[in-house]
């Protein structure tokens, strides 16, 4: 009981249970909003080689790391995800499950060093493993 002259206000449960319902539903909103993070995709190394002019037996000339830009497209050729390689000429591009043709761009406008295109496909849940060479030229 509230005393004489006092002017205490007693607010009823319903007054803000409508306000509290959509806070909530704001939330859970948001939460299914949000962008899912795709857990599947294209991931490998970059190559070039061979880095020598002549090839000697008992002289080692491996292939060497390169930092490319990758370009994924569908079968039919429209872009679907672009990456680079890091220094250590190592690639993950994040995809949906799918077919897919890996394009490596030429490392100069003379065209080398080069690579082929890679087909490809993605099962969902997966990392698809695809490793490339360059073709520096050297022979």
């Amino acid at each position: 009981m509230s005393q004489p002259g006092s002017s205490t206000r007693r607010t009823s449960p319903a007054s803000w249970f409508g306000p509290v319902l959509l806070i909530l539903g704001l939330l859970v909103v948001a939460g299914c909003v949000q962008k899912k993070e795709v857990d599947s995709g294209v991931q490998g190394t970059i190559r070039m080689g061979p880095m020598c002019p002549v090839i000697q037996e008992g002289i080692p000339c491996p292939d060497q790391p390169l930092q490319a830009r990758l370009v994924v497209e569908s079968p039919s050729g429209k872009e679907k995800a672009e990456g680079t390689s890091d220094a250590e000429g190592r690639f993950r591009i994040p995809l949906k499950a799918g077919e897919y043709v890996l394009v490596p761009e030429a490392g100069s406008a003379a065209g080398l060093p080069s690579a082929a295109p890679h087909a490809f496909r993605v099962d969902a849940g997966s990392w698809t493993t695809v490793d490339i060479i360059y073709d520096t030229g050297l022979r």
